[in-house]
């Protein structure tokens, strides 16, 4: 009886399982909403700016997890919406930002902070693309040791219109992902 409760001791917690291991990768697919700025400047120059309808939005990720704690990652966004005066208008983001997390079994909250660029394209507006600065947190939960769940709540921030360069405002995202953990095995 007391070998039984030494041996149950000594068994490693089955949720260790589920967490990062140092050198792990991650891949993963995200469809999420960007609640873009009323105040964007995201226009070609000298153009009319118009307001971006809430725009839903689709993405990939990829990072690499040298410790099981912190993290570098790359994603591309691509969201549609419309304008006043268009049917049919684009946002777009290229973003890379550093991932730092705490692995507590199957869930992981994580913590990022990046840079990046975002544009936006409609008939209207044209395209434009500005620098951007993000970040967010969110929490990962393990379905196996391979297959996760993700949610992201994000704050991307980029050039505010009709002011002076370097003004920023805020186009919040809330996203949810499918990711798939590579274990450096």
């Amino acid at each position: 009886s007391s070998a039984s409760a030494s041996a149950d001791a000594s068994a490693p917690d089955d949720d260790a399982k589920y967490e990062a291991e140092d050198g792990q990768f991650e891949i993963g697919i995200f469809g999420g909403v960007m609640f873009p700025s009323k105040d964007h400047n995201l226009r070609a120059q000298g153009v009319q700016q118009y307001e971006y309808s809430i725009a839903p939005e689709v993405g990939v990720r990829a990072s690499w997890l040298p410790v099981k704690y912190v993290g570098l990652e790359i994603e591309g966004m691509w969201g549609y919406t419309t304008t006043e005066r268009d049917d049919v208008a684009n946002l777009f983001a290229g973003r890379g930002h550093l991932i730092g997390q705490i692995p507590i079994g199957r869930i992981t909250p994580f913590l990022v902070v990046g840079t990046g660029a975002i544009g936006a394209g409609s008939g209207t507006m044209g395209v434009d693309t500005d620098p951007a600065f993000h970040f967010g947190l969110g929490a990962k939960y393990m379905l196996s040791q391979a297959i996760g769940l993700r949610l992201d709540l994000r704050d991307t921030m980029h050039q505010k219109f009709n002011a002076e360069q370097d003004t920023l405002t805020h186009s919040p995202e809330a996203m949810l992902s499918l990711m798939v953990a590579l274990h450096p095995r």
